[in-house]
């Protein structure tokens, strides 16, 4: 089983309903680090959003520092989180989250 790897960027969610409490690369993990749930083997790598609720995207979206209402539809959640993912090289996103 997977473990959060805190020694690597990673994003710490909040919000009710939610059923994770940290994402990294991608992958969500419990409130003890512990992978939730694998990534849908049909999915790209790397593109696990097609297995998340609402909830759980805008909560990732909010981890990414995009500003959506919380009622945002499913798919708008996942094309502005797919834009962000593919606009900043993996090792940056942290950083720019933290600029912004």
């Amino acid at each position: 089983m997977s473990t959060l790897d805190r020694s690597k960027p990673f994003g710490e969610v909040y919000g009710s309903g939610v059923s994770h409490r940290y994402e990294q690369g991608g992958r969500l993990f419990d409130h003890e680090g512990k992978l939730v749930g694998e990534p849908a083997a049909s999915a790209p790598a790397g593109d696990d959003l097609d297995a998340m609720d609402q909830d759980t995207l805008y909560a990732l979206s909010k981890t990414m520092g995009l500003d959506f209402h919380p009622n945002t539809g499913e798919k708008k959640l996942k094309e502005a989180i797919r834009k962000a993912r593919a606009a900043a090289p993996a090792g940056d996103q942290l950083a720019q989250q933290l600029a912004g």
